[in-house]
């Protein structure tokens, strides 16, 4: 039985996870407010055009009204990654917790060796019992808080991923419309011809992001076939208990203090810290104004 071999393997994957995602999302939050940037510059710029000529006049002022069309959904994208930080957060709160029950079972490691036959004998049952329920809490509350995580990873990318899809549809529609001037005999100045080939580089450069999405979603596949892992872990540190003689209350766990102290207070959700009022009624768990936890 490896469980501290399962939880160390465990750990650097999320800890792979979390580099990648953020890679991503760097990447994404320093390049799209350049994006904004441009289109603001192109913005100002025609503005300041119009007031010299006249006879694109009409041209300005449409090229005016699509960018506008554009510059919006950019700034809500940007505000949109913001949640990204919550979501990292929680998610080297998991690798904390991960590592710290992986450090106590590494350091009882001779428990584990020949576990077979140590589990039957009397002077092991309590050190086993203690673990298993310390090993119990976190998988368990590991599960809930990825799919919780994993949750909000997908409402966020389905956000982001549909925004990028609409401004780029605006981007290209905005670049189709401006070619329509080349068919209609008009002969615009070489800054508006500019402003135009503009926004084609800028659909050009949204097409890329694309790519980002796609590489979010196999992400959050691999992570959810890694929750797949755990949840097995769960049902055999489950089964092992009942070769023990079962659960010790949280309240009477040795590791209540300590580890468990840190794993609930992780868990900085008030949704989530009701689930663990109505589940583990041994916690009594108070939000403060300061958002601490508190066990009794």
């Amino acid at each position: 039985m490896d469980i501290a071999g399962l939880l160390g393997t465990f750990s650097s994957s999320l800890g792979f996870y979390i580099d990648e995602f953020n890679r991503i999302f760097v990447h994404v939050s320093e390049s799209l407010p350049v994006v904004g940037n441009q289109i603001e510059s192109r913005v100002k710029e025609i503005q300041d055009l119009r007031e010299s000529q006249e006879n694109d006049l009409e041209l300005l002022e449409g090229l005016i009204e699509d960018l506008g069309q554009v510059r919006l959904p950019v700034f809500e994208i940007i505000i949109e990654l913001q949640r990204q930080d919550i979501i990292n957060q929680q998610l080297n709160h998991l690798v904390d917790a991960v590592k710290d029950v992986h450090q106590i079972i590494v350091e009882d490691k001779a428990l584990f060796d020949d576990f077979s036959r140590k589990k039957g004998q009397k002077e092991f049952e309590e050190d086993y019992r203690h673990l298993f329920t310390l090993v119990a809490f976190l998988l368990n509350n590991l599960e809930k808080q990825m799919v919780h995580i994993n949750g909000d990873l997908t409402d966020l990318v389905d956000i982001m991923d549909q925004r990028f899809s609409d401004l780029h549809t605006k981007i290209i529609a905005l670049y189709n419309d401006r070619k329509e001037i080349d068919r209609s005999g008009q002969k615009p100045g070489e800054t508006v011809l500019s402003i135009i080939k503009s926004t084609k580089d800028l659909s050009f450069e949204l097409e890329q992001y694309s790519n980002f999405f796609k590489r979010l979603r196999i992400l959050q596949e691999d992570l959810n076939r890694e929750l797949t892992l755990c949840i097995s872990l769960k049902e055999d540190v489950e089964a092992f208990q009942k070769e023990v003689g079962g659960p010790i209350p949280l309240k009477e766990c040795r590791f209540t203090s300590t580890i468990i102290q840190k794993i609930v207070e992780k868990l900085s959700v008030e949704e989530e810290r009701q689930t663990l009022r109505e589940e583990y009624s041994e916690l009594h768990i108070e939000e403060r104004f300061t958002r601490d936890v508190v066990l009794f």
